[in-house]
């Protein structure tokens, strides 16, 4: 991913600062995944010292993070998302007025592939549906380990390929060519980081199903949480073409609705206390 479409991708998250906690529906199931992981890990443990929230849009897992650590770092490409992550904060963490015992919060506008991070300096690493718009992810996940401290845990989804069914093959054969970001896959993945002494990977794939109503709410959806980027050169979808995807989605449709298919890996990393 170069400069320019890096900035393509800050200014869609921009624009869906206001809208992405209304279309989340995607980001709400995975995250709570790796929420309900993180609870099982620390069900036992004493608070973390500093917990990194990578692309932590606007605050949406603030809430429920901020209860596992003394200090909280919100870190996003987007500025705008930034801003509404502090809004939250100004909402519900007033921990000198209200006597709240949650995280102290520090935000971070930066590119995830120039991580400014010290090296052991985290405890927890949370990263909910962002380290696919990295351009290095190999050289990501690295950095990630090594940021984290000795017994540090990450917690962290990703989409593979596979997904967007059964919109991406629709767009295949109304427009003759890939219209939908592509994504590695699984063993793909699995290649970057191996299992070591002192690094422990788990690679967790699912299939989660977000349903609407309409065409227009789907594809709505997608753009509500700033996702529509397309990292390739993609047909513009006319009228005559909505109408076509339209037509042949209804043969889709279920009782809940018009679903759209996303291939999901979670990634669980566990760094030895001795290393």
């Amino acid at each position: 991913m170069n400069d320019q479409l890096k900035l393509s991708v800050a200014r869609s998250f921009d624009r869906a600062s206001q809208t992405y906690s209304e279309h989340g529906h995607l980001q709400r199931q995975v995250s709570n995944m790796l929420l309900q992981r993180m609870a099982r890990v620390y069900e036992a443990q004493p608070k973390a010292s500093c917990l990194l929230d990578l692309g932590c849009g606007p605050g949406v897992n603030l809430d429920v993070l901020s209860t596992y650590c003394a200090q909280y770092i919100g870190l996003d490409l987007s500025a705008e998302m930034l801003r509404q992550s502090q809004r939250l904060q100004d909402a519900k963490l007033m921990a000198i007025e209200t006597g709240d015992t949650r995280a102290s919060c520090r935000w971070v506008q930066a590119d995830m592939d120039a991580l400014p991070i010290a090296p052991a300096s985290l405890d927890i690493i949370f990263s909910n549906l962002a380290v696919q718009w990295s351009s290095q992810p190999k050289p990501l996940l690295q950095r990630l380990v090594d940021c984290l401290r000795p017994g540090g845990h990450a917690f962290i989804s990703t989409l593979i390929s596979g997904g967007m069914q059964p919109l991406a093959d629709l767009r295949a054969s109304i427009d003759g060519k890939q219209q939908v970001n592509s994504q590695l896959d699984l063993q793909q993945w699995q290649q970057m980081l191996p299992n070591s002494a002192t690094v422990d990977v788990q690679w967790v794939p699912s299939r989660v199903t977000v349903y609407s109503p309409t065409l227009r709410q789907l594809l709505g959806d997608i753009r509500g949480v700033g996702a529509n980027v397309q990292t390739h050169q993609a047909r513009a979808l006319t009228p005559r073409l909505y109408r076509q995807l339209m037509q042949h989605y209804e043969d889709f449709r279920e009782p809940s609705g018009l679903p759209l298919h996303y291939e999901v890996l979670c990634i669980y990393i566990n760094k030895a206390v001795s290393c």
